[in-house]
């Protein structure tokens, strides 16, 4: 997996080791999702057949086979064009959407497009989503460029992914954050297509998400605490260039790698203040399809998976079919075993929140019932 570092092009070089620290360390995941705090309730005597469920439904326009979304992963190498190219023929094969890595690369070198394009290539129907930085939209000083990055792959929708944890334990990260959100609301008004916010592993908390529904936003993707840690994640690549400045962001990522909210913490937080327009992508540690049964009784519209997917395409096309096979099954089997024929029937299946999800329910009055 390693690659030797790239001075012409680092952050080509910070895009291949994302990828190489996080499918050789479990994406650093070193907390809790909170998940195993949700017991769904077990059914006995299901009055269904595994081939009476549904799955489906409409995504920005388009139909949905599963509650899937292949998240924001990567791009920029070539490494990354051979991933890319197998989630797209997963995502057109099974009808899922995909959220492509971060576009910030192609702002500073446009020459390597390819491996986004191959995106589109292999997935024409597919729901595919553009994705850029909150702190390069923040330094824009028009949106033509986003125009290009919309292009390139035909987006039905545009991530912006807010990232000031990670930002802050860069060496070289963006450390100016005002006005950011003033700018977000211009792109959105500028775009013809919607906007989706997305947290990087920090999560999202009530007052933050009313504030943005206020703003007119609805389209929410939580990233959650619990999943690949990017504060770890940057830390270790701190540690290893050699240099004092890279140790001191090394060590402070060692002192913030539990910080943020827990997933299903996130997914009640979220959906407190959500209008029932909106969409909550529940993220951040979901590696399994009860997971996804889970997030989805917490009342997630859909459930966005990242590194599941990335541990499976540095391997084979089958590995990452297979992989999305089983996260289906394992969702139809908690759909059978709670009695639900289809996801809403899911989202409205009896369960019981356990500590410590428990005591942030009730201390932030954010409801859950137990039935």
């Amino acid at each position: 997996m390693g690659e030797k570092y790239n001075p012409v092009n680092p952050l080509a070089d910070r895009k291949t080791d994302h990828i190489t620290l996080a499918v050789d360390n479990d994406g650093f995941a070193s907390g809790s999702t909170w998940l195993e705090c949700v017991k769904l309730i077990h059914n006995p005597l299901p009055d269904l057949n595994l081939g009476d469920l549904s799955t489906s439904f409409t995504l920005f326009g388009k139909k949905i086979d599963a509650p899937v979304l292949i998240d924001a992963l990567t791009g920029g190498t070539d490494l990354s064009t051979t991933i890319n190219s197998r989630l797209a023929i997963t995502a057109e094969k099974y009808h899922l959407p995909l959220c492509v890595g971060s576009q910030r690369i192609l702002l500073e070198n446009p020459s390597l497009d390819a491996s986004f394009r191959v995106i589109r290539q292999n997935a024409p129907s597919a729901v595919i989503w553009g994705n850029i930085g909150f702190a390069q939209v923040r330094e824009m000083k028009n949106f033509q460029n986003i125009d290009a990055l919309v292009s390139i792959i035909e987006a039905d929708a545009l991530c912006v992914h807010l990232n000031p944890l990670q930002e802050m334990i860069q060496c070289d990260g963006n450390k100016q954050f005002a006005g950011s959100l003033q700018r977000i609301c211009e792109l959105r008004d500028y775009l013809g297509i919607p906007v989706v916010l997305k947290e990087v592993g920090a999560g999202f908390s009530q007052k933050f998400v009313s504030l943005l529904v206020q703003q007119g936003f609805l389209n929410f993707n939580v990233a959650g605490y619990g999943g690949t840690n990017f504060a770890l994640i940057e830390g270790r690549r701190a540690a290893t260039q050699n240099d004092e400045n890279n140790e001191f962001y090394a060590q402070i990522a060692t002192t913030f790698a539990e910080w943020g909210i827990p997933t299903a913490a996130s997914i009640l937080e979220t959906r407190r203040v959500l209008p029932e327009s909106g969409i909550l992508i529940a993220s951040g540690g979901i590696r399994t399809g009860l997971d996804m049964a889970k997030s989805l009784s917490l009342v997630a519209d859909l459930c966005g998976i990242a590194y599941g997917f990335l541990k499976q395409a540095v391997k084979s096309q089958e590995d990452v079919d297979g992989y999305y096979q089983r996260l289906q099954y394992e969702l139809q089997m908690a759909m059978i075993l709670t009695g639900s024929h289809t996801l809403n029937d899911l989202r409205n299946t009896p369960h019981v929140i356990l500590p410590p999800l428990e005591n942030w329910a009730s201390q932030r009055n954010l409801g859950g019932r137990s039935q």
